[in-house]
């Protein structure tokens, strides 16, 4: 049995270190480095608790379990870290709040490692034989609650910022969120019951073990709602509330975002997240049933309102890129052209009127001058057409040095 104790538990380490790994790749995303220090705390926790469990060296099992709790002392503050980067409200946390949130973890290392001088925290260490596991067991001091009640203080902060944002109007995070929060809650629960001492094997943590749970809820998050793939920059002041509509997609043409805009715009509900957008914009012929490009796009269409009025938008197609330059899908802005549109079509019509108007008058003024130059009875030209006639001929033949002859038609 202590076997499987010790392979479950490297198992679990393992499995926090492949998490970090994948999170190092994508450390420009704003929670992706507080998470690398999460899985850094649960790989060092569960590592340091495998090598407790398969040593029968007290020594070794306190140094452990020293090395461990020194780690995990930032567990708190590094779960609070990440939920903030994921909700964008870092930005909250002061450096004065950082260092004063870093006085209990400060305080627990000097406790842990200066035991043989008091027995504040944690003293009387000895090793009982339950089956065939060798658990170290310890007593505890008067600090002791009252530092465990101060970080799972920090941590029912993290999870009052959680289930806040369960009420975004954007579900992909919603449920983001809701996956985080059972991670985080699980590794509440399972570590409440070792710091209260209600185990059902005593002394033995089973904390660890959880990991492997917490981390599958964490996997989930990142490869079914692209965590840590896309996330809006201050998406509550920059998408909620503009007017225009905004679309993101993903690089397999999946719907990740949309905007209340763009859920009015083109008639659909946030239910569409995580549809191709084939099937998520099925009832319109727009730029969504376009094969998938890395160049930017830009068309317009109709949209038929239910009352039989047609709307005119601007639909643009803008390919989106991490920080390494990678390709991650498409983001869509949508804008109603209809006013500008019409008010384009009034002015053309205007001007057609106006052009037409000075056809008409050009053309009046040509029959006035007809008018003024010919005798109304025979329309043969009159004096008035002989005095311009003539006074143009006098001034090309001085011109020209010619002369010139009025020979008068007798018939």
């Amino acid at each position: 049995m202590r076997n499987i104790v010790v392979y479950t538990l490297m198992f679990s380490a393992m499995l926090q270190l492949l998490m970090a790994v994948y999170a190092w790749g994508r450390r420009n995303e704003p929670a992706a480095k507080s998470f690398i220090m999460v899985c850094f705390i649960g790989f060092v926790w569960a590592l340091m608790y495998g090598i407790e469990m398969n040593s029968g060296d007290i020594q070794i099992k306190i140094l452990s379990l020293q090395i461990a709790w020194t780690i995990v002392s930032f567990g708190p503050l590094a779960l609070l870290s990440l939920v903030l980067n994921h909700l964008e409200l870092i930005h909250r946390i002061t450096r004065w709040q950082l260092a004063f949130l870093l006085i209990p973890s400060i305080l627990m290392i000097a406790l842990v490692w200066t035991f043989p001088l008091h027995n504040l925290f944690l003293y009387g260490y000895t090793i009982s034989q339950i089956g065939p596991l060798e658990i170290l067991q310890k007593k505890t001091g008067i600090l002791f609650m009252p530092v465990m009640l101060v970080f799972q203080g920090i941590s029912l902060i993290t999870y009052y910022f959680l289930i806040r944002s369960l009420a975004s109007t954007n579900r992909i995070k919603q449920r983001q969120s809701l996956a985080i929060l059972f991670a985080q809650l699980i590794l509440f629960l399972v570590n409440g019951v070792s710091i209260l001492d209600i185990s059902p094997i005593k002394g033995f943590d089973f904390t660890p073990h959880a990991l492997v749970i917490s981390s599958a809820l964490y996997a989930f998050a990142i490869f079914r709602y692209s965590w840590l793939e896309i996330i809006p920059l201050a998406r509550n002041t920059l998408v909620e509330v503009i007017p225009d509509g905004v679309v993101v997609i993903d690089e397999k043409n999946r719907v990740v975002d949309i905007n209340p805009s763009a859920q009015e715009l083109l008639q659909v509900t946030n239910s569409i997240i995580g549809q191709e957008t084939q099937f998520a914009f099925s009832h319109l012929d727009t730029i969504f049933q376009t094969k998938i490009s890395m160049d930017t796009l830009k068309k317009e269409f109709n949209v038929k309102r239910p009352k039989g009025q047609s709307e005119l938008f601007e639909v643009q197609m803008m390919p989106l890129k991490d920080h390494a330059g990678q390709f991650k899908g498409h983001i869509i802005l949508l804008h109603d052209i209809t006013e500008r549109k019409q008010a384009e079509l009034a002015i053309q019509d205007a001007n057609n009127r106006l052009q037409g108007q000075l056809i008409e008058i050009e053309l009046l003024h040509a029959q006035l001058h007809e008018q003024a130059i010919r005798d109304s009875l025979t329309g043969l030209y009159n004096r008035r057409y002989l005095d311009e006639v003539l006074e143009k001929e006098i001034q090309r033949a001085e011109r020209h040095n010619h002369p010139l002859r009025v020979c008068p038609k007798i018939t």
